[in-house]
């Protein structure tokens, strides 16, 4: 009988240290995926900081090719047709949700004890990326001014002031753009 109670312990415990040890490297993971995941981050913010810098550029352009569009005086011919191309140039990330739900996986997700980290990380996961990917950016507008602007135009207007591709591999719309065009 103390034998069988003896045994009946031993697997007991045994079980308990097994769900121990399997509870205890599924925290190791996380941690270890939590100290990868702050660079991962880094890049995906630095992609949507810059979004912002882009289109605020963009959308200096559209404002001046309002401008030119209402008879503004200031606005000449080859600032018009600048302008309005820059306020067609797109730009967009390339991830999303479900990429991040793989990577990091709800059940790492649970062991994280941070609640505000957790929170942010649950929101990455489910973030709709497809608001700001390319296809999102495309536009009727895009669409018709690259129908009516000339293609040398627009080849010059790419080859002074298309993007910029930084070393990180983020885009930057140039703020100006010196090319002259006949009226």
């Amino acid at each position: 009988m103390i034998i069988g109670v003896l045994l009946i312990l031993g697997v007991y415990l045994g079980i308990l240290a097994a769900n121990w040890n399997l509870e205890r490297q599924a925290r190791q993971e996380t941690s270890r995926l939590l100290s990868q995941l702050d660079t991962e981050l880094s890049v995906v913010l630095a992609d949507l900081d810059s979004m912002d810098a882009y289109y605020a550029v963009s959308g200096r352009f559209a404002t001046r090719a309002l401008a030119g569009w209402n008879g503004d005086p200031a606005v000449d011919d080859s600032d018009f047709v600048i302008a309005a191309y820059q306020a067609s140039q797109i730009n967009g990330v390339g991830t999303n949700s479900q990429i991040w739900a793989e990577i990091f996986g709800a059940d790492n997700l649970r062991n994280i004890e941070d609640l505000a980290l957790r929170r942010s990380l649950r929101q990455l996961m489910t973030f709709d990326y497809g608001l700001v990917n390319l296809t999102a950016a495309m536009s009727r507008y895009r669409e018709e001014v690259r129908k009516v602007i000339p293609n040398d135009q627009q080849s010059a207007i790419r080859a002074r002031c298309g993007d910029i591709v930084k070393p990180n591999g983020i885009l930057i719309l140039p703020a100006t753009c010196d090319v002259r065009f006949a009226p």
